[in-house]
C-alpha cells in the first residue's frame, strides 16, 4: 500500500540510486504513489528528478520499441497530470534512445510514437468504442507521419506496434485510481466545450481534469470526428474539436497535432478534386460556412455529413489562424499546396504579387510561370485519376454531393432542377477565404521560425542532380511567397537573402522570376526601415540571372525598377547597384521600357540629379542615358528623343558650379559625339533634336572645364562637320537644294556661338596660331557652302549671313588678332564666292581691307548709316558675350527667319 512512504522517510539520507533501488525492487509498494513521487517537477524537486534518472538506469531495456514501452509502463501507474506524465515519457526516452535508434532518429520522435501507442491501445481495447469505429492501421500510420524530425517513421515499425497492441493490451491509467474508458464521458467533455468531470479520488474543475488527460483525450477526439455519420453528429464534432483546441489555449503539442491531423484529413479531400466535378446544392456550403445548425433549424445542415473532409479543412484553417504552432505550418504549406494545384487556393494566397504594365494592367504570364503551373496541374490530375470514392473516414461522398468526375458528367442545370451548382474548386475556395487564413501567416508570433519552415520546405541544394518533381516549382514559389510577406511585415530579411541567393544558382528559372519581383518589392516597401542595406545587398545579385532567363523576366524587373525610380532617392554606392541593374534590365525590350520611363521620373526633378552627383555617378548615369539616345539596345531608337532632354537636365546640374568633375571631359565628348553622329542620320526628327540638344549642352559648358586639346577636338570632329548639302537634278533642268535646313542653321549658330566663347580663350592658352587659323577656315568654308547653295526659301541663306556679319565684326578685336583677322578675310571671301555683295558689311561705316603679314587689321572711318548703326550695335552686344566664360542658356535660338530683321545677336 501506501505506508511505503512513511518507511521511506524513515531511511533517512540516502543517495537517489539507495531510494530508486528500493523503489524498484520493493514489494507490494502503491504503483500510482510510485508514479506520484517519480514525476515530481524537477525544479522544485530535485531529489525526484535524480531518483527518476536513477530508477530508469536499473532497467535492461529491450533493443525493441513495444517490449521497452510496456517494461516501462508495468512497473508504475500514471499520474493524472499532464507535465508529469510529459516528465516520465521525456525521461524514458531519454534512456532508451540509443537503444531504439533504428525505431527513430530523434528523441522527440520516440515521444510521440509512445505516446500514440498509448492512445492506440485505448482505442483497440475500449469496451465502449464499436469495432467498425476503432482505428486502422491506415490511419495509425496517417496520426505518426512526420513525427520523427520531420521525416516519417518506417511503416513496418509502425505495423509491427499496431498488431502488437491489437493482439495484446498494456495497461495504462491516466490517474493513481482507474483508467479513463467512459468515451461517453469524454464525448461529453468534449462536444459541450466545458463542463466538469471527476476523478475516482478528488474532484477537479475542467481545466484541471483535462491538462491530466489532454494527450489520452486527443485519441478519443480523433475517434469522435471518425465515427461521426450523420449531419448532426458531423457538426457537433466539429464544435467538439473546437472546444477541445480552446482548452489547449491554441497551443502546444497535443494542439499541433490536432491541427495536423484536420489538415491531412482536408488535403485528402482537396486532393479528390477533379477537373469540373460539381458540387450541388450550394445551401450545404451556406450552412456549413455559418458553422453548423448553433440552434437553428435542421434542414440546414441536409448533406452536411456527406462533406465531412471540407468540414475538417474549415475547422483546421481556423484553428491554425488562432493557434501557435510548430510542425503544424508544414502540414499547413502541404495543404495549401494540394489546393493550389486543384485550382481551389483563393486569389489572396493564389496570386503571386506582380508589378504592373505601362497602362496599370496585370503583366501576362512568362513562358516560366505558365510552364511550372501546368506542370503542377496536370500531374494533379493524373495523381488524382486514379482516385475512386471509398468508404472509412470520407464517409462515401454521395452524387448528392458531387455531380461525377472529369468531362462528359451529368450536371444538372439549376434553371431546370432549382439546384444550386457551383465547382468543386469554387466550394473549397469558399471555405478557405472565409477563414482568412492568408492571415495566419502575416500574423504569425514567431515569424522567424516560420519563415525557416516556408522557405525549407522547399529549399534545394545548386549541387542537386535528382530532378525536382514536376509540382516542386510552384511550390517553391508559392512557399518563398508567403515567407516574403512574413519577412516584411516583421522586418527580417537574413534568411531571404540567403533563400534567394541559393536560388540564382539553381536550374529554376520560374523560382528565379519570382526571387527577383520579391526583391524589387521587398525594397519599396523596406526602403524607410535599417533593413534597406540588406534588401540593396540582394539586388546586387539579379543582374548575373542567367540571361535567357532574364529576357523573359525584363518586364517585370522593369517595372519594378521604374516604381523605384519613380519613388525612392539613393546615396553614394547604391546608384551603382541601382544603374548596373538598370542596365542589365534595357538589354532587352520587354524592360526597356519601363527603366526609362523610371529613368526619365527620377532625373525631371533637379534635386534628384544633384542627389546623382553628390554620389559622384553623375557621369554613370549619362554613360547609360546616351545608349538610349543612340539606340544601342537591339536598335530602339523609341527613347531616343526623351533621352536627349534627361542628358541636358543630368549636364545642366553637373556643369552648375564647382570645379570639373571627374570624367566630365570624357562624357563631354561621348555626349556630343553621340549627338553629332544623330545630327547627321536620316531620320530628320532626331536630327533636329540632337542638334537643339548639343546646342544647349555646349552653351552650358563653361571653356576652362575642358583642356585646350579637347575643345580643339571637338570643333574637328563635331563642330566643323555639319551635315552636308548636296544637290540633286530637279524638274526644268534646274538644281534642286537638298538638307534639312532647320538643322543646318542650328549646327552653324551652334559653331558661331562656340567659336565666340572658344577661340579667344584657346588662342590665350597657347594654341598655335595655325591651328586657330585652320579652325576658322574650315568655318569659313561651311558658311560659303550655306550661301552658294541658294535654297529656296532663302532661310539658310538669310540665317547664314547675319551670322557671318556678326562673325566677322566680333574677328577684327583685339582679342582675336591675328587668327581673327584671318578669320574675317576668309570669311568674306567665302562670302563673296556665293554673291555677296560687300553692301552686307556696312562699308559706309567699317571697310575692311586686306590684312597684312603681322595680322593688323586696318579701318577707315566713314559717315553714319542705318547700316552702320545696326552693325555696330551688333558688335557690342556680342563683344560682351565673347569676353564672357559661357553662354546664356536661355538665349533663342536663331532658327527663325522672322526675328532675322535688322540682325541678330548670337
Amino acid at each position: 500500500g501506501r505506508g511505503w512512504i512513511d518507511e521511506l522517510k524513515g531511511m533517512g539520507k540516502r543517495t537517489p540510486v539507495e531510494v530508486a533501488t528500493f523503489l524498484f525492487e520493493g514489494q507490494g509498494l502503491d504503483k500510482g504513489a510510485i508514479g506520484e513521487f517519480l514525476s515530481k517537477e524537477p525544479t522544485k524537486h530535485p531529489f525526484s528528478a535524480a531518483v527518476l534518472s536513477a530508477y530508469l538506469d536499473l532497467f535492461t531495456w529491450p533493443r525493441e520499441f513495444l517490449p521497452s514501452l510496456r517494461l516501462f509502463l508495468s512497473r508504475f501507474r500514471m499520474p493524472g497530470e499532464a507535465q508529469c506524465i510529459d516528465r516520465l515519457m521525456d525521461e524514458w526516452s531519454s534512456k532508451v534512445h540509443k537503444s531504439l535508434d533504428k525505431v527513430c532518429k530523434t528523441k522527440d520522435g520516440l515521444f510521440v510514437l509512445a505516446f500514440s501507442t498509448i492512445m492506440l491501445n485505448t482505442d483497440q481495447h475500449n469496451d465502449a468504442i464499436r469495432d467498425d469505429r476503432r482505428m486502422t492501421l491506415e490511419q495509425f500510420i496517417r496520426n505518426n507521419r512526420g513525427v520523427d524530425g520531420g521525416e516519417d517513421i518506417d511503416e513496418s515499425v509502425l505495423a509491427a506496434v499496431f498488431e502488437g497492441i491489437r493482439d495484446e493490451p498494456i495497461a495504462v491509467g491516466a490517474t493513481a485510481g482507474e483508467e479513463i474508458t467512459d468515451i461517453d464521458q469524454i464525448d461529453r467533455l468534449l462536444l459541450s466545450g466545458g463542463g466538469e468531470m471527476e476523478t475516482a479520488e478528488r474532484g477537479t474543475v475542467e481545466r484541471d481534469m483535462f491538462e491530466a488527460v489532454k494527450g489520452t483525450l486527443l485519441g478519443t477526439v480523433v475517434k469522435i470526428w471518425d465515427r461521426a455519420a450523420t449531419d448532426q453528429e458531423v457538426d457537433a464534432a466539429r464544435a467538439g474539436v473546437a472546444g477541445y483546441g480552446a482548452a489547449c489555449g491554441h497551443e502546444g503539442e497535443e494542439f499541433d497535432d490536432l491541427v495536423c491531423m484536420l489538415l491531412r484529413w482536408g488535403r485528402e479531400y482537396v486532393a479528390r478534386v477533379q477537373p469540373g466535378s460539381k458540387f450541388r446544392d450550394a445551401s450545404l456550403l451556406d450552412a456549413m460556412l455559418k458553422g453548423g445548425a448553433q440552434g437553428g433549424a435542421e434542414e440546414e445542415l441536409r448533406g452536411l455529413g456527406q462533406v465531412k473532409g471540407l468540414v475538417a479543412l474549415r475547422t483546421g484553417l481556423e484553428l491554425a489562424k488562432k493557434g501557435k504552432m510548430n510542425k503544424g505550418w508544414v502540414t499547413l504549406l502541404e495543404c495549401l499546396f494540394e489546393m493550389r494545384a486543384r485550382e481551389a487556393l483563393p486569389d489572396s494566397l493564389n496570386e503571386v504579387e506582380d508589378f504592373a504594365d505601362a497602362e496599370g494592367g496585370r503583366l501576362e504570364w512568362s513562358p516560366f510561370r505558365e510552364r511550372s503551373v501546368g506542370r503542377a496541374r496536370e500531374h494533379a490530375r493524373m495523381e488524382s485519376g486514379g482516385v475512386t470514392e471509398g468508404a472509412g473516414f470520407w464517409g462515401g461522398l454521395s452524387g448528392l454531393v458531387f455531380g461525377g468526375f472529369g468531362a462528359g458528367d451529368d450536371v444538372v442545370d439549376s434553371d431546370e432542377t432549382g439546384v444550386k451548382v457551383m465547382t468543386h474548386a469554387e466550394a473549397v475556395k469558399c471555405v478557405v477565404g472565409m477563414t482568412g487564413v492568408d492571415v495566419a501567416f502575416a500574423e504569425a508570433a514567431d515569424a522567424s521560425y516560420v519563415i525557416k519552415v516556408l522557405l525549407d520546405c522547399r529549399a534545394r541544394s545548386p549541387d542537386e542532380t535528382i530532378e525536382p518533381g514536376p509540382a516542386f516549382e510552384d511550390q517553391a514559389a508559392l512557399a518563398m511567397e508567403l515567407a516574403s510577406k512574413v519577412a516584411m511585415r516583421a522586418g527580417e530579411w537574413e534568411m531571404m537573402h540567403c533563400h534567394i541567393s541559393n536560388v540564382l544558382k539553381c536550374d529554376l528559372p520560374y523560382l528565379q522570376e519570382r526571387a527577383a519581383v520579391i526583391t524589387l518589392r521587398a525594397f519599396l516597401y523596406l526602403s524607410g526601415t535599417p533593413l534597406r542595406g540588406e534588401v540593396m545587398e540582394t539586388m546586387k545579385l539579379l543582374p548575373f540571372i542567367r540571361k535567357e532567363w532574364f529576357r523573359h523576366m525584363s518586364d517585370r524587373v522593369g517595372s519594378g525598377m521604374r516604381e523605384i525610380l519613380k519613388t525612392e532617392r539613393f546615396e553614394g554606392e547604391e546608384w551603382d547597384v541601382i544603374l548596373g541593374l538598370c542596365e542589365a534590365t534595357c538589354n532587352y525590350g520587354s524592360g526597356r521600357m519601363y527603366v526609362f520611363k523610371g529613368l526619365e521620373s527620377a532625373f525631371t526633378s533637379e534635386d534628384d540629379v544633384r542627389a546623382l552627383l553628390k554620389a559622384e555617378r553623375g557621369v554613370k548615369a549619362l554613360a547609360l542615358l546616351l545608349k538610349f539616345v543612340r539606340g544601342d539596345w537591339e536598335g530602339d531608337m523609341r527613347n531616343s528623343s526623351p533621352a536627349m532632354k534627361i542628358v541636358c537636365s543630368v549636364w545642366t546640374c553637373l556643369v552648375d558650379g564647382g570645379g570639373p568633375r571627374k570624367g566630365e571631359e570624357r562624357a563631354l565628348v561621348e555626349v556630343c559625339n553621340t549627338l553629332h553622329a544623330l545630327v547627321k542620320g536620316k531620320d530628320g526628327v532626331l536630327s533636329k533634336a540632337a542638334g537643339d540638344a548639343m546646342a544647349r549642352v555646349l552653351s552650358l559648358t563653361r571653356v576652362e572645364r575642358v583642356t585646350p586639346e579637347v575643345w580643339v577636338s571637338l570643333f574637328r570632329n563635331v563642330l566643323l562637320d555639319p551635315p552636308k548639302i548636296h544637290m540633286v537634278a530637279g524638274g526644268n533642268g534646274k538644281s534642286v537644294f537638298v538638307v534639312n535646313e532647320d538643322v543646318r542653321v542650328r549646327c552653324c549658330e551652334t559653331l558661331a556661338r562656340s567659336s565666340l566663347a572658344c577661340l579667344p580663350w584657346l588662342s590665350s592658352q597657347g594654341v598655335a596660331e595655325e591651328e586657330l587659323k585652320g579652325l576658322l577656315g574650315r568655318m569659313a568654308e561651311i558658311f560659303g557652302e550655306n550661301v552658294r547653295a541658294k535654297s529656296n526659301t532663302g532661310f539658310i541663306f538669310e540665317s547664314t549671313i547675319h551670322t557671318c556679319v556678326n562673325l566677322v565684326n566680333v574677328l577684327k578685336l583685339h582679342d582675336f588678332q591675328p587668327a581673327g583677322g584671318f578669320g574675317a578675310v576668309r570669311i568674306r571671301e567665302e562670302l563673296k564666292r556665293g554673291g555677296v555683295g560687300d553692301e552686307i558689311w556696312g562699308e559706309s561705316a567699317v571697310e575692311v581691307t586686306k590684312q597684312d603679314e603681322a595680322g593688323v587689321v586696318q579701318r577707315e572711318e566713314d559717315g553714319s548709316t542705318t547700316t552702320a548703326t545696326t552693325t555696330t550695335t551688333t558688335m557690342t552686344t556680342t563683344t560682351t558675350r565673347a569676353t564672357s566664360s559661357s553662354f546664356d542658356p536661355m538665349a533663342p535660338p536663331l532658327s527663325n527667319p522672322q526675328e532675322m530683321n535688322g540682325g541678330v545677336v548670337i
